[in-house]
Parts: C-alpha cells; sequence; structure tokens
C-alpha cells in the first residue's frame, strides 16, 4: 500500500477512536450526573459539600399514638405538684408546732375514724366536708354500693380509734395512712353560727347553748335567736378549749403537733385533695361534689354580709383567738 494510504488509514483510525471515546465519555456523565441527583450535601454548601449522604426512599410510618404517653406524662405532673402542696403543708404545721411547743400532746386522746381494710385514719373536723368523708367510709365498710343512696350520716355507727387499745391505737398510728381537712377559720366559724343559730337551727342545740351565750354575754333577751356580732363576742370571752366542737380550734381538734398527717387536705380545694387521697389509699370511690350547703358561707357576699357587721376591733380579736389555725393550715384575714 503507498505510503500516503497507510497515513490516511491510521488517522481515519484514530479519528474513529476519539469519537468512540467521546461517546463513552458522554455516557458516563449522563450516568454519573444521574446519580449525583440523589444526593444531598450535609453540613456543607452546594460547592463544597463537606458529607454526602444517599437519599433513600420514603416509606410512610404510621403515626405513634402519643395520647397514652401524654396522659402518663400529665398524671407524673399532677402527681408531683400534689406531693409537693402536702408536703408544703406538713411542713408548715411542722414549722409552727416547733415555734410554740406548749401546743404539743405527748398522749393525744383525738378520737379518728378508722378503716382496717384500707388502713386509714381520718380526722372529722366538722364544717369542712366531714358528712361526705363519712359517707365514703359508709362505702369503704361496704355498708352501701352507691355513695348517692346515704342520706344522714350520723345515724350510723363508725369504728373510732379510742375502741382499740393502747398498743392497737399505736400501731395504728405508726402505720396507717393519716388525713383530716382544714378551713379558712372565718368561713368556718360562719357555716356553724348559721348552721347551728340561725337557718332553721337545730333546736335541742340551740336550746343547750343559746343560754349559755347569753349568760356569757349578760344578755336577758328571751327565745333561741343571738346574732353573729352575739355568737363572735362569745367566743371572744371564752377560752378555746371551753369551744364546742364545731368551732373548735382544728388544732386542738386533730392534734398535728402529735399525730403526723400524711395528708392534710383543704376545704378550699376539696374535690382535687379528695381525689388524690383516695387514689393514694386504693379506694375505688369517688367523693360527693360538695355543693352548696344551705349556709354557703364560704362564699364572698356572705362573709361580707356577717363579717361587715364586726368593727375592725372584734375582728382583731376573733383573729386572735384562731390565730394558730390561720398560721398553721396557711389562711389570711380576707
Amino acid at each position: 500500500m503507498p505510503r500516503c494510504a497507510r497515513r490516511l488509514s491510521l488517522k481515519w483510525t484514530v479519528y474513529m477512536f476519539g469519537i468512540v471515546m467521546l461517546m463513552a465519555l458522554a455516557i458516563w456523565i449522563t450516568k454519573y450526573s444521574d446519580r449525583q441527583l440523589k444526593r444531598v450535601s450535609y453540613n456543607g454548601d452546594q460547592n463544597n459539600p463537606a458529607v454526602v449522604i444517599e437519599i433513600q426512599p420514603t416509606i410512610q410510618q404510621p403515626l405513634r399514638d402519643t395520647t397514652k404517653s401524654h396522659n402518663t406524662t400529665v398524671a407524673r405532673t399532677n402527681t408531683i405538684n400534689f406531693e409537693q402542696s402536702f408536703s408544703e403543708r406538713r411542713e408548715r404545721v411542722h414549722d409552727i408546732c416547733k415555734q410554740h411547743p406548749e401546743i404539743i400532746h405527748k398522749d393525744p386522746t383525738i378520737n379518728l375514724i378508722v378503716d382496717d381494710k384500707y388502713k386509714v385514719l381520718y380526722c372529722p373536723v366538722p364544717k369542712t366536708g366531714n358528712s361526705n368523708w363519712r359517707r365514703v367510709f359508709l362505702m369503704l365498710k361496704g355498708t352501701f354500693k352507691d355513695i348517692s343512696k346515704i342520706g344522714m350520716v350520723y345515724k350510723y355507727r363508725f369504728k373510732m380509734l379510742k375502741s382499740y387499745s393502747k398498743e392497737e391505737r399505736l400501731f395504728r398510728l405508726q402505720n396507717y395512712t393519716k388525713f383530716m381537712f382544714s378551713r379558712h377559720p372565718f368561713a368556718r366559724i360562719l357555716s356553724a353560727y348559721r348552721d347551728k343559730f340561725l337557718e332553721d337551727p337545730e333546736y335541742a342545740f340551740a336550746k343547750r347553748y343559746v343560754p349559755k351565750i347569753k349568760k356569757v354575754l349578760g344578755l336577758n333577751t328571751t327565745g333561741l335567736g343571738i346574732t353573729f356580732e352575739n355568737f363572735v363576742q362569745y367566743l371572744i370571752k371564752i377560752k378555746p378549749q371551753n369551744y364546742d366542737e364545731h368551732w373548735k380550734l382544728i388544732y386542738q381538734f386533730c392534734q398535728p403537733c402529735a399525730i403526723s398527717y400524711d395528708y392534710i387536705g383543704h376545704y378550699e380545694t376539696m374535690d382535687d385533695d379528695a381525689k388524690y387521697i383516695l387514689q393514694k389509699i386504693g379506694a375505688d370511690i369517688e367523693l360527693p361534689n360538695i355543693a352548696p350547703h344551705r349556709t354557703n358561707s364560704s362564699a364572698p357576699d356572705a362573709m361580707d354580709k356577717f363579717y361587715g357587721k364586726l368593727t375592725s376591733e372584734q375582728i382583731h380579736q376573733l383573729y386572735k383567738k384562731f390565730e394558730l389555725d390561720f398560721k398553721m393550715f396557711g389562711y389570711e384575714i380576707p
């Protein structure tokens, strides 16, 4: 073959080889670019990706039901809040008791309602939701199956701590859950007055007490009626240790300086406090709602109506009589 022909054939071969290489490069670039579309940069920018991760196909995951965990979290938070509240109340009582060692009774004679099945002791302070708690104890004992069917509770007999031997009393005081309830002293005083002397007064009670009150105050009026001012003045004049149980100071009634109560509830937060206490003792019972009593003495308008008739000096003297209840259970003069 002539020399020129060989040269032409070589050039043609190189030319075809170049075309093939360009086509291969184009195919490779296309595949590479397509693969890059499936990748993103992380911790870098578009020009200088620091880390490259593969994007996987998205799989629709079923939604997780978080209701249960949310409710559990709320319940745990509420439990912490309740425990903190009860702890603060116990600490307040403890502090006041330390400040007043003279009120600590080493051998308290206070009588508590007992339930041995649920291992619980209750201090039944009058005018602090006591009737409803007695209904609960009738349910705990199995006397009733429906708490709404229980009427007057004071005709029923309850197991009292005093019915046990000294050793048995001590054992229960040390091992049972103990609770009590307090109420704003002024609201409790007004409730007792309206219940016993004013609105449809109990004749036997009024017949027994009104003459005593009038004698102390030097009143010569007839009948069983006394004013709220008369009643307050009577409380101011006599010694607290001579008070009737319906207005007796709560610290004297329940002896929290001698008995370490696990739970000190407030009448003002009865529904929440009661639910928590019943839950802690394992009782599947719901305390009846605290419907307004016929005296409804905690209402602001009732407080204003009756206490507004007193002088500032009378209010101050009445406060001094109930001062330890105010301080021990965290109340203030309205």
